[in-house]
């Protein structure tokens, strides 16, 4: 979930101008032998090499990396189709977020409110290529504005929904933690249990499941630390309690064989600059795999005070794709940087312009891909190849005139969905990126 602010005409345009160069490393180039030796082998009724055999692949646009060079789809421009209506909220759409399921289908979560206890939270489905499937499922829950709920995969036929909240129906210390089940395909409720993490809830910032246990990051109302829990799905029994450092802006987390976690510490009063905190443990919350680390908030060499949501943290294969989004009142920057599961700095990117708001990036491939936030709501989509410089290909980065207050970026294979909710409050669009 990102967040922006002013206004821009929507509709897409492609920046060509934007492209940077990079040097194409020589194709190697190598020796079959002599005429001689070729017919010797054929004399002896070994065919020659076949040199068209152990070419290279050639390149094409798939969203893959066909010929092995570490680029996807390189020399090829990706378009952004004109968006699909998905939903109207009938309140605002305070929050976002969507995550790709085994059919291909993309699950998005919306909640229709305006921060009060009759807030709503909508699950629906889109096709791979941003259509509706379906009428959405309402949850009626303790939610209370934005930031407060948690989505994610229980497992590949159920979603869950976890949300908490800092003031619902006179509950002004903390409220009690509500988990709702719902079938992946026909978004059915399966079940709602109310949970007990020991200490008085503000919000649940996301949610991350695998082998019988589901990780949030809950933060405590009464000291705004940040924990980090696992529980049981079928008993909401609590299995694992860390806290976690930081005390700023929207924990994030990520699972896949591990749980990788992210969170922020809000600059003291002599102006430091904020520090992201990540770290990884164990899917069961047995075993920290990497102690808490430092990401200092800065490019190009110039300190930065980050801006207030931490946009994600993902897996790229095996390593942390962080991004993050800082401003100051004379510049402002994206940082994204690649790290190894053992902290080590693997690649680090900066992309600086006026008026960038929040970025957010997702795999394609061995490469990335982000969206960063612009004014006056417009979304820049760069093809970063794994050491996160540009992909040599014409329209990189691609601009698109969103509208968007809150985005989301799925990759669906063959394609990725830019999911938005806009600037009139209400609306819910899908953008397909695609090959031509």
């Amino acid at each position: 979930m990102l967040y922006a602010s002013s206004d821009r005409t929507r509709g897409v345009r492609r920046v060509g101008c934007r492209i940077l160069a990079l040097a194409m490393s020589a194709a190697a180039l190598i020796s079959c032998g002599s005429d001689a030796a070729q017919s010797s082998a054929t004399d002896a009724g070994v065919a020659p090499p076949d040199d068209a055999a152990e070419a290279a692949p050639a390149e094409v646009c798939n969203f893959k990396d066909d010929n092995g060079d570490g680029q996807v789809d390189e020399g090829f421009r990706w378009v952004v189709r004109p968006p699909k209506h998905v939903w109207t909220t009938t309140r605002f759409a305070i929050q976002l977020k969507a995550l790709p399921l085994a059919d291909g289908s993309v699950a998005v979560m919306v909640v229709d409110g305006v921060g009060e206890p009759t807030d709503r939270i909508a699950v629906l489905r889109v096709s791979p290529t941003g259509a509706l499937e379906g009428n959405p499922t309402m949850l009626e829950t303790p939610l209370s504005g934005p930031k407060s709920t948690g989505f994610g995969l229980v497992d590949d036929s159920t979603l869950g929904v976890i949300s908490g909240s800092e003031d619902y129906a006179g509950c002004t210390a903390g409220c009690p933690v509500t988990f709702d089940r719902l079938g992946s395909t026909d978004l059915s409720l399966k079940d709602e249990r109310v949970l007990d993490f020991g200490f008085p809830v503000g919000f649940c910032g996301s949610l991350a499941c695998a082998s019988g246990s589901c990780a949030t990051v809950a933060v405590d109302a009464s000291t705004t630390a940040p924990h980090l829990i696992w529980f049981d799905p079928d008993t909401g029994s609590v299995k694992q309690d860390r806290t976690l450092p930081g005390n700023y802006g929207t924990p994030a987390l990520a699972g896949s064989d591990a749980v990788a976690w992210v969170s922020g510490t809000k600059p003291d009063q002599a102006g430091n600059p904020t520090y992201v905190n990540f770290g990884v443990w164990s899917l069961d919350g047995a075993t920290q795999l990497l102690a808490p680390r430092e990401v200092y908030a800065t490019a190009s060499g110039t300190d930065l005070a980050p801006a207030q949501d931490l946009a994600s943290v993902r897996w790229l294969g095996s390593n942390l794709l962080l991004s993050m989004s800082a401003v100051s009142s004379t510049a402002s920057s994206v940082l994204l940087t690649v790290r190894s599961r053992d902290g080590n700095d693997v690649a680090d990117s900066a992309v600086g312009g006026a008026g960038i708001g929040a970025v957010t990036g997702v795999g394609v491939g061995a490469n990335v891909l982000a969206a960063t936030v612009v004014k006056p709501f417009g979304v820049d989509l760069h093809r970063l190849q794994a050491d996160l410089k540009p992909v040599n290909a014409p329209g990189n980065p691609i601009e698109v005139d969103t509208g968007a207050v809150y985005l989301e970026l799925v990759p669906t294979g063959q394609s990725a969905l830019l999911i938005t909710a806009n600037y009139d409050g209400r609306s819910v669009d899908s953008w397909e990126v695609a090959c031509p």
